[in-house]
């Protein structure tokens, strides 16, 4: 498994590829493991996104409601590795906006934290792009779905 955060250049990632190991994206993957789920749950935002997925993860599992859980890094609440717990209930992950890997996401609840300036390196037309991409992931939620945004961030508005 790849993500945009790895180098097309990394050396395991090349090693794999020469020999023929299959490589998925980590964003297609999990949208992949959400729509096997009856519930999805995407938190977006340029910051925040780790908090936010955990706690989420953490209520969902204090309900009893078995929930699984993918945050980008080690959120420490998680028995499976630490930012991952695999469960039957809904499907909550953290929805990253770096090369946009949240396109693969097609959420019942989509959550905007805030929007700011970052990755300039990918969004290279400023905050516009990066305004126009959030706009796009909140237009796949499913219908009927809900939409949640940051009340203090005017942009997320």
């Amino acid at each position: 498994m790849t993500s945009a955060a790895v180098e097309p250049t990394n050396p395991e990632l090349v090693r794999a590829r020469e020999t023929d190991v299959p490589v998925m994206d980590r964003a297609v993957l999990l949208g992949g493991m959400a729509d096997a789920a009856e519930q999805r749950i995407a938190i977006a935002g340029t910051s925040g996104k780790t908090t936010t997925t955990s706690l989420v993860g953490r209520m969902l599992l204090a309900c009893e409601l078995d929930p699984t859980v993918a945050v980008g890094t080690r959120a420490g609440d998680f028995t499976d590795g630490g930012n991952f717990r695999l469960g039957d209930g809904p499907f909550v992950t953290e929805a990253c906006e770096y090369h946009e890997a949240f396109r693969f996401l097609e959420p019942d609840a989509a959550v905007v934290l805030n929007i700011s300036h970052d990755h300039g390196d990918f969004f290279t037309d400023g905050i516009r792009a990066i305004e126009e991409a959030f706009a796009r992931f909140v237009a796949r939620t499913r219908p009927g779905g809900l939409v949640v945004v940051g009340a203090d961030c005017p942009r997320a508005r």
